[in-house]
């Protein structure tokens, strides 16, 4: 990857990314989304293109959104992102959800306590504190 790729991309997930830690039916999942306007989809292709990774849908009749949702997919994210850091707030959102990632068990688990805990570390930073 080139570095002018990886900090605009790191760039767009400061600006538009998500980092999701969600409780499924087997646990827990990481994902990152980044929502745009459909307008601006070639932006969404041009990333699943370029990291082969993540897929795209329509939300509505005006939203397109990209989420990498698997695990092979979600490391590669951090490699990635550990090499062209975030420099917003939603570092510390990444650093959790990194944390997450890594922590990740293999196989069929398993024990989500710390997982359940770096959700919880992560919405509890969200909150505005003005």
């Amino acid at each position: 990857m080139s570095d002018g790729f990886g900090y605009w991309f790191a760039g767009l997930v400061d600006g538009e990314g998500s980092f999701l830690l969600k409780r499924n039916r087997s646990g827990y999942l990481a994902a990152l989304s980044i929502q745009l306007r459909d307008d601006d989809r070639e932006t969404l292709q041009h990333c699943m293109g370029r990291l082969r990774m993540g897929k795209l849908y329509a939300v509505g009749v005006r939203i397109a959104h990209w989420q990498v949702l698997k695990r092979v997919h979600t490391r590669a994210l951090v490699d990635i992102l550990d090499r062209y850091p975030l420099r917003t707030k939603k570092l510390a959102d990444y650093l959790f959800w990194r944390e997450a990632v890594l922590e990740w068990p293999e196989g069929k688990p398993r024990d989500w306590t710390r997982i359940a805990e770096l959700k919880t570390l992560m919405e509890e930073g969200r909150r505005y504190g003005g």
